[in-house]
């Protein structure tokens, strides 16, 4: 495809691989409307191989270069399943082993080397109480100060029909303690966003499996909108009882001291918007269904907007997610003026 082009691709799988600047993961995506690729939903849809020539390719690709290359191998995005698995890290709490996941940095060559998001506004936040300190052990792996408690149990409880978000009750099942943040810094001038997903106490509610020795954790996702595009994005943390115990994720109220509240200047805000529609249409084979009403009457995923995603290079985007919930009036459900908004 010639440079320049947007074409609506479906993300199947991720090749690990390293080069001489370090880790270089490559997404495999197939074209979301080509005929031939209808049926590629997951990497295993793939055949045997159109894999091998993928890899292949990138093991020579760099050769002219005189640069070495090492392909570790794949990681599967299931779409159709809204899975995403993720490389795992060993780090350490209070003396206890905890694995966490890395997604982000905000710093562009170390977050290219690490293979993360390149996420600058994450920066905004250093001083705050919404970054947590973390110490790096002579092995490399970093001991955190914040943890997080996985044991309560998780409850969700809609409200009455047309209020079961506004009506409900939620209980998150994973706590963050006084000093927990997902937002972490090494003391190096870099913020990442580092979750933990599994220690002593449990595991994070948004998983789907562990593999402790191939160090992988996959993770169930929600399905959104960005710009009139679909988009997977995950649900880790939260500053709000009612969002995490609602979505599955950690309760971690430090975050709420992330700068930029109702802002996304890239010089000042850590934050970026996400519009969840409250009162969107209901009924699970509905096409214009989308809300939170809908996905507490276990319909489907809110279908959130995202203000921004990563890779646009404008700096704009941060996992960090400023929510405006935006509700339909009665004058425009009235006049049947609901629909999908993308």
């Amino acid at each position: 495809i010639p440079t320049g082009i947007l074409v609506e691709a479906r993300p199947v799988g991720v090749l690990r691989m390293h080069d001489d600047k370090g880790q270089d993961d490559k997404i495999i995506a197939v074209s979301a409307r080509d005929p031939r690729y209808i049926h590629v939903r997951r990497l295993s849809d793939l055949s045997d191989h159109r894999r091998k020539e993928i890899v292949h390719f990138f093991q020579v690709y760099k050769d002219l270069e005189d640069k070495a290359v090492d392909v570790e191998g794949w990681h599967p995005v299931d779409i159709a399943h809204e899975l995403v698995t993720l490389p795992l890290f060993k780090g350490s709490h209070g003396g206890a082993t905890v694995w966490y996941v890395v997604t982000d940095g905000s710093n562009q060559a170390d977050a290219q080397a690490r293979g993360l998001n390149y996420v600058p506004k994450l920066a905004n936040a250093l001083g705050t109480k919404a970054v947590q300190q973390a110490t790096v052990q002579a092995d490399g792996s970093w001991d955190f100060a914040g943890g997080v408690d996985f044991s309560p149990v998780r409850s969700v409880t809609p409200g009455p029909a047309g209020n079961e978000f506004g009506g409900g009750s939620y209980t998150p099942g994973a706590v963050g303690d006084a000093s927990y943040s997902p937002l972490v810094t090494t003391g190096n001038g870099i913020v990442y966003d580092a979750t933990p997903v599994q220690n002593a106490s449990g595991v994070h509610d948004s998983i789907a499996s562990i593999d402790l020795t191939a160090r992988t954790a996959t993770f169930h996702s929600f399905f959104g909108f960005w710009n009139g595009h679909r988009t997977v994005y995950l649900h880790q943390d939260a500053s709000s009882t009612v969002v995490a115990g609602a979505e599955g994720s950690i309760y971690a109220p430090n975050l709420d001291a992330a700068p930029g509240l109702g802002s996304n200047d890239v010089k000042t805000s850590a934050r970026s918007a996400i519009l969840p529609i409250v009162n969107g249409e209901v009924g699970a084979t509905n096409p214009a269904r989308q809300g939170l009403n809908s996905a507490l009457r276990g319909e489907g995923d809110p279908l959130n907007i995202n203000q921004d995603i990563p890779g646009q290079g404008n700096g704009r985007y941060s996992p960090v997610w400023d929510v405006h919930p935006v509700f339909w009036t009665q004058a425009a459900i009235d006049a049947g003026r609901r629909k999908v908004l993308v």
